[in-house]
């Protein structure tokens, strides 16, 4: 019987605390997790690997979480529906840009962050890159 690999996630946040706290709720419910400590870092994980989510915070320094975005949506357009923003930012500022669907204001419950990670997560990402003519990096999947 194959296994099924989980779900890859990576958490950006430049507080090292954030990340961790991320880190174990995530993997506690079966998500594979990386973690990059800014936008930059971030972008030089999405070369070495795939991942089905992006959990970024917004203020960051070097390259921000918006900054960071379109960087990468623009080099790996599989990830564009695939961000989840956190910000502690006043309500408005990011959501007319990407959608409150993507977004989680500070403070939520992890429960609500979970919730959130699995309806983005429940999409096939295999199917995404090979629509994208990534088939390559559905490769790297298996």
């Amino acid at each position: 019987m194959a296994s099924v690999k989980p779900k890859k996630i990576l958490v950006v946040d430049d507080e090292e605390v954030i990340r961790t706290f991320y880190r174990d709720s995530l993997t506690m419910k079966g998500y594979s997790v990386d973690h990059a400590v800014d936008g930059l870092d971030a972008l030089g994980a999405l070369w070495d690997s795939v991942y089905d989510l992006v959990i970024t915070d917004i203020n960051m320094p070097r390259l921000d979480g918006l900054g960071f975005y379109e960087c990468a949506r623009t080099r790996f357009p599989y990830l564009k529906d695939r961000f989840l923003f956190i910000t502690g930012s006043p309500p408005g500022t990011v959501e007319s840009l990407y959608g409150p669907e993507r977004i989680m204001l500070k403070p939520f419950k992890i429960d609500e962050l979970l919730d959130m990670v699995g309806r983005i997560t429940a999409a096939p990402l295999d199917l995404q890159l090979e629509q994208d003519g990534l088939n390559w990096r559905v490769a790297q999947r298996v």
